[in-house]
């Protein structure tokens, strides 16, 4: 009997001493992608450029001296806006790269890369603490579901063709103020190379994203 009783009182304390590593976050923010591996460079498409979307995550973290693990479930949409002077001369036939109606062209239109990509994201980071502030840098890689599937009413956002699963893999960088013993306020800003729309016979497309997020930290 005593070493039951001994057993869960080890396993109790274990189960403390772990808890009070661990740290829980919400983060949300804007995030910039460039222009998706398969776009043509020909300058006729002038100032093409990827757009600013909403970002945010969920993460779970363990803490263990000078090092962090964790995992975070978030979201991302990811879209560029493409301009293509030669609509005009087209006289509005879709010919190349979905080229939207010519009344259109001189303002380019946006297409959709992910609406949203929905994935986890597995990191570490090597800690620095000084004072109230934890400092922290790392790497980290995920696995994304790319959705594609809404529809627009209008002729200036279309879809890409993108669609099936992705992977990422990248560096972050952070810091938190930890204005009480469980309560802290994080900043982050990360760099992730995206893969994006593995399939069957296909190796997809290579989009870089930027992402800066802000938000809360809890330690139990």
């Amino acid at each position: 009997m005593r070493y039951i009783v001994a057993s869960i009182l080890f396993i109790s304390c274990y189960g403390y001493a772990i808890a009070q590593k661990l740290e829980f976050g919400l983060n949300v923010g804007v995030v910039k992608n460039s222009l998706p591996s398969d776009f043509t460079s020909d300058p006729i498409f002038g100032p093409s450029r990827g757009l600013i979307n909403p970002t945010g995550n969920i993460k779970g973290m363990l803490n263990l001296h000078h090092w962090q693990l964790g995992m975070s479930v978030g979201a991302m949409r990811l879209s560029y806006k493409m301009y293509d002077p030669r609509e005009a001369y087209f006289n509005g036939a879709n010919i190349n790269y979905n080229i939207p109606p010519a009344s259109y062209a001189g303002n380019g239109y946006k297409v959709l890369l992910a609406n949203p990509a929905v994935g986890f994201r597995l990191f570490f980071n090597r800690i620095v603490a000084v004072k109230r502030f934890k400092l922290y840098g790392g790497t980290g890689l995920g696995y994304l579901d790319i959705i594609n599937k809404k529809q627009f009413n209008d002729d200036k956002t279309f879809r890409d063709n993108t669609g099936g699963v992705g992977f990422s893999a990248g560096l972050q960088v952070g810091a938190t103020y930890y204005a009480s013993k469980h309560i802290g306020f994080n900043a982050e800003v990360a760099g992730d190379y995206l893969q994006l729309g593995v399939m069957p016979n296909s190796v997809g497309k290579f989009v870089s994203v930027f992402p800066f997020t802000a938000g809360i930290r809890y330690r139990p």
